[in-house]
């Protein structure tokens, strides 16, 4: 059976190893460099569930399972860090703490004397570290993932846009690429993130108004060393990571998203730029509010919110996967997986649902670190 799998992020890499286990002839088509969109974008950091008690309680425990998963398939690209800390008010911090204990996230208390060093007013927040989160260099993992696919012949076509899902019959049978050159395939996996709305309008699927689409806009300031990461609790305050390579990622928490299709321009918005220095500038002491060596990057996030637990603010951070039968079309599946943190729980369920079983298997199939060449198949960061 031959699979094409629209999309070159950890999403379609993960499906792409699972599938090939399975013994299917697995084909990945990337647009442009394996993990040019989200994937190589984020912070690298694998969600404990503690941000979610609060609004999106039926993903905390998927979280607490991906630590021990990216451990498991990616331990050479874990960071080295102390415990995360987050910071924010008496009321915040009180709320979130009593959560943590009805699912048993693991934290300490820290004194506002201990965190001096990061902070420019430390007595005006409160302090604690959650011990079970863990921050991973994506590229690393990137690497890892299509070096082990290259190993078992796995094919993947980068700078391949796929325009056109060719259905005959009510049924899948390959895709098109941008030159109009067909692929034959028995299954096909829109994996494509930004993408994914375009293609499912080309087959006038009836989720194409549920998939969304938002724009945000980091901060990376240059030569700079972090020894965690620092999680913000209110929102229009900063959460900041450190990379591999003494950087520092700067978001804001709740900053303004706007959204986006693949035909919109995608910049940096200036506006949202400007409010996440001031508020970097205002928290933090020392090189991290003082670096005057910073770039900045977009980064696009795609989500499906025909969801009860999609919230206020039209955010759900679970994964979706969409069976196209509903639409009169067989053999073709969308996978939008949410967090980064959940591309395991997102791919093998994505695995059950074209196998139809209800066994789920979250670890990947023998994952191994090997020298198989990936440079001109794998983006850069924005950092790099």
């Amino acid at each position: 059976m031959k699979v094409a799998i629209i999309g070159g992020g950890i999403v379609g890499l993960m499906a792409a190893l699972r599938l090939n286990n399975k013994g299917l002839d697995v084909t990945i088509f990337e647009a442009k460099k394996c993990g040019s969109g989200a994937s190589l974008k984020n912070q690298g950091m694998i969600h404990s569930g503690s941000m979610y008690t609060r609004y999106h309680p039926e993903i905390v425990s998927m979280c607490q399972e991906a630590q021990s998963l990216f451990e498991e398939s990616f331990a050479h690209a874990k960071i080295d860090c102390k415990p995360n800390l987050y910071y924010g008010s008496r009321s915040d911090i009180s709320s979130l703490t009593s959560s943590w204990e009805n699912y048993m996230i693991p934290y300490t208390q820290v004194c506002a004397s201990d965190v001096q060093d990061y902070f420019l007013h430390p007595k005006e927040n409160v302090y604690v570290e959650v011990l079970n989160e863990s921050l991973y260099s994506t590229d690393r993992i990137m690497g890892a993932l299509v070096s082990d696919l290259l190993s078992r012949d796995v094919k993947i076509r980068v700078d391949s846009r796929i325009a056109q899902i060719d259905v005959k019959h009510g049924k899948v049978v390959g895709v098109l690429d941008a030159n109009g050159q067909n692929f034959e395939a028995d299954v096909v996996i829109n994996a494509s993130g930004l993408g994914t709305k375009k293609l499912l309008t080309s087959i006038k699927s009836s989720y194409v108004d549920y998939v969304l689409s938002r724009l945000s806009t980091c901060l990376v300031l240059n030569n700079v060393s972090l020894d965690r990461v620092i999680v913000s609790t209110a929102f229009r305050r900063c959460t900041i990571a450190p990379t591999a390579d003494s950087k520092i990622i700067v978001i804001m928490y709740g900053a303004k998203q706007h959204w986006v299709d693949e035909g919109s321009p995608l910049a940096v918005v200036e506006q949202e730029l400007d409010g996440t220095r001031k508020a970097y500038q205002e928290v933090f002491s020392g090189d991290i509010a003082n670096n005057s060596y910073e770039e900045n990057y977009w980064c696009v996030k795609t989500e499906f919110t025909k969801k009860e637990k999609v919230d206020k603010w039209m955010v759900d951070p679970g994964f979706s996967n969409l069976d196209h039968s509903i639409d009169g079309v067989s053999g073709l599946f969308t996978c939008i997986p949410g967090k980064y943190t959940l591309a395991f729980h997102a791919t093998a369920n994505l695995e059950a649902l074209i196998f139809g079983s209800k066994n789920e298997q979250l670890p990947l199939p023998g994952m191994q670190v090997n020298s198989v060449e990936t440079i001109d198949l794998i983006a850069k960061t924005p950092w790099s």
